[in-house]
């Protein structure tokens, strides 16, 4: 997987350095305006990038080719210049995922179809955009852990896998039920339990980053 990260900041990075770590296709490269910034992460991190006006139309199709990546990030602040990424990454046809402090643009952005989804910054960005970025659905439970939703139709690589080969039967895991593509659930589910076409995995687990390991090995 391709991803532009599109303005900067060390936490944030943080997190996709993380990710890099897990899955190994993840190929990151980021784009800001201020050189001295962007020189010093992409010597820190080891990944591409560029450095240029984040409101110019060329700068993306030209110094980037922003068509190539499969999902443009963008974390800038400045909420004109992030809408403006956003803008022309959409008009490559490129999948948006935009960051932001503001639940109302976020909601504006997507019902008008300039993103995909967007994120609000908070400690809980990493679980998040996990989600966003391996394609799984999630919900925190009081008490710690989360209930995550596993759907094959994203995920055709676990088609044919029986249960016990994805979890090893891990304690922090526990296969919760199936639900099949009918609507129909499967409940009691064993580790021999060989996952089809369309079915959709609930599982509780204690780590969000051994989803990502799962769905990427």
């Amino acid at each position: 997987m391709r991803i532009l990260v599109i303005g900067l900041s060390r936490e944030f990075l943080e997190y996709l350095r993380e990710f890099r770590h897990i899955d190994r296709n993840l190929e990151i490269h980021v784009a800001d305006e201020d050189r001295r910034h962007v020189e010093e992460i992409s010597r820190e991190f080891d990944i591409p990038s560029y450095v240029g006006n984040l409101t110019n139309y060329y700068f993306y199709s030209r110094d980037i080719d922003i068509s190539r990546f499969d999902v443009v990030v963008v974390n800038h602040r400045e909420v004109s210049k992030n809408i403006a990424a956003c803008l022309i990454a959409r008009y490559f046809g490129v999948r948006v995922v935009s960051i932001l402090d503001d639940h109302n643009i976020g909601e504006i952005l997507k019902k008008a179809g300039v993103i995909d989804t967007y994120i609000i910054g908070s400690k809980a960005i990493s679980e998040k955009l996990s989600s966003e970025l391996y394609g799984f659905d999630y919900i925190s439970i009081p008490g710690g852990g989360y209930i995550v939703n596993i759907d094959t139709a994203r995920h055709r690589n676990l088609i044919g896998k029986k249960i016990g080969e994805l979890f090893e039967e891990e304690a922090e895991f526990k296969p919760v039920l199936v639900v099949k593509d009918t609507g129909k659930l499967v409940l009691n589910i064993s580790i021999d339990y060989l996952l089809e076409a369309g079915d959709k995995l609930i599982v509780y687990t204690k780590k969000l980053s051994r989803i990502r390991e799962i769905l990427v090995s």
